[in-house]
């Protein structure tokens, strides 16, 4: 098996009840299916002997396959035991009987994107999906992404990439989900999250209502972004800005980079992206993250929110 680097932002945890068999040719059926204009996808078992790099521990059983499509390929490794990030389960916004039974689970499948690194970010993540589906298609209970705290039911999943079957654009095409993520950035909670860790994250002495935190954004080829909010109506002024924001971006705008300034509406609030302090210390990997630091001069913006 040919060694090429990975990109852990590109990863999913998918769910298992127990240890499962996957079929590799079904797999690459169904991946094939979901879109006739997109290249060819292949998925091939990986031999045991091709995993000699890998050492479970005592008793835990690893499988692998290898999908590829294009420049893409995703590795995954089956094992059979629970997975170790099971958190993003558990702080996921799914209710209580769906978190529970995918708490419940046994064994699961670490994807990961390698190589391609010059494909475009939404690619990646589309086929990641895709991959994903598809294990949901042969029995898994769901799917998880630990760098973006997304969380979606099997069933829900499926069921979603079916009903997107009968719509359609208004240039007359078919409205498949994955024409939807790639042209207009929806459904938005299959690609990112807002979360709200305490100020402490940010730096020891830092206080205020809580540090607001989007995650995903670095999957889509922009940065993540934080800001220390001083209040509720702060906090949830900020999300709205965030989603705001999201938006623009995907209808052309410029994307965040570091130095840009943005404007909160609600309050006229003007803030300056700039790298995190030293002090950050998140309780979960990030990419790409710039903090929002507030401006007491408001600056002429670009397109509305940009600077």
């Amino acid at each position: 098996m040919n060694q090429t680097r990975n990109e852990p932002r590109y990863q999913m945890d998918v769910y298992f009840e127990s240890m499962p068999e996957v079929d590799a040719k079904q797999l690459e059926n169904f991946v094939n299916a979901l879109e006739s204009d997109q290249e060819e996808c292949s998925v091939t078992a990986v031999d045991a002997a091709e995993l000699e790099g890998i050492t479970p521990s005592e008793g835990i059983t690893i499988t692998g396959f290898m999908a590829t499509q294009g420049g893409m390929g995703v590795m995954g490794l089956v094992h059979s035991v629970p997975s170790p990030g099971v958190d993003v389960i558990g702080a996921s916004h799914l209710n209580d009987e769906p978190k529970q039974r995918l708490m419940a689970h046994r064994s699961f499948a670490l994807l990961t994107v390698l190589g391609s690194e010059e494909a475009d970010p939404r690619e990646k993540l589309i086929f990641l999906y895709k991959v994903g589906a598809g294990l949901c298609s042969q029995g898994a209970l769901g799917l998880g992404l630990p760098h973006s705290g997304v969380c979606i039911p099997g069933p829900f999943l499926l069921e979603l990439i079916e009903n997107t079957k009968t719509l359609k654009s208004e240039d007359g095409k078919q409205a498949t989900l994955w024409r939807m993520i790639r042209e207009d950035a929806i459904p938005e909670y299959l690609l990112m999250d807002i979360q709200l860790l305490p100020p402490p994250f940010l730096a020891p002495d830092a206080d205020g209502y809580g540090l607001v935190m989007t995650r995903g954004f670095s999957h889509l080829g922009f940065p993540d972004l934080m800001v220390l909010a001083k209040s509720e109506k702060e906090a949830s002024g900020l999300r709205d800005l965030f989603k705001v924001g999201y938006e623009c971006l995907f209808a052309g705008r410029p994307a965040w980079a570091l130095g840009h300034t943005i404007e909160n509406s609600a309050t006229k609030v003007v803030y300056r992206l700039v790298e995190p302090p030293d002090t950050f210390n998140p309780p979960f990997e990030t990419f790409d993250l710039l903090l929002l630091s507030p401006e007491s001069i408001p600056k002429k913006k670009l397109f509305g929110i940009f600077g």
